[in-house]
């Protein structure tokens, strides 16, 4: 009886073990794959729509993206971005992603003026709803856009991507 515990035991830990070392492909937080990508399509062009969705796609929030919306007709540039989020979220924990994906947008592509965030009427929070400018958004996230995208690890500790 004694020895079924035990390996009852050893079994419980090693399946806790092996969950919390296994990828998750649902995070929609980026990971060290998606700074390289993020940092290899630097100098995109806001009127490069599949080069803005990639950079999305690689951004907190990734897998909650719905809609994008690029106006290049005049300046200033500028984009939108719908996100469709669960109740789940904290509100804080939202705004400091969409403060960093704006700034590494502003970072990647050189031509943006202008990204608004909006949250459709089903999520948690629409006064999430929130515009950054180029002029603003080293102040907002207290560092230099340049800074940034020196380098990969660079942009991977802005991001917060440890180890992931």
């Amino acid at each position: 009886m004694k020895g079924r515990r035990i390996v009852f035991i050893a079994l419980g830990v090693a399946l806790f073990l092996l969950a919390g070392c296994s990828t998750n492909s649902d995070t929609p937080n980026p990971t060290k794959e998606d700074a390289k990508v993020l940092f290899e399509n630097r100098d995109t062009y806001v009127g490069d729509n599949s080069a803005v969705s990639t950079i999305l796609q690689h951004l907190y929030l990734q897998k909650y993206k719905q809609e994008l919306q690029l106006q290049t007709q005049k300046q200033p540039y500028s984009m939108k971005v719908t996100y469709g989020l669960p109740d789940a979220y904290k509100t804080e924990d939202i705004r400091n992603m969409l403060e960093k994906n704006a700034a590494v947008l502003f970072a990647l592509i050189p031509n943006v003026d202008k990204v608004t965030f909006q949250f459709d009427a089903s999520s948690n929070d629409s006064s999430l709803n929130t515009t950054y400018e180029r002029s603003t958004i080293e102040k907002v996230v207290l560092a230099k856009l340049a800074d940034i995208t020196k380098s990969q690890a660079d942009l991977a500790s802005f991001l917060n991507v440890g180890s992931k």
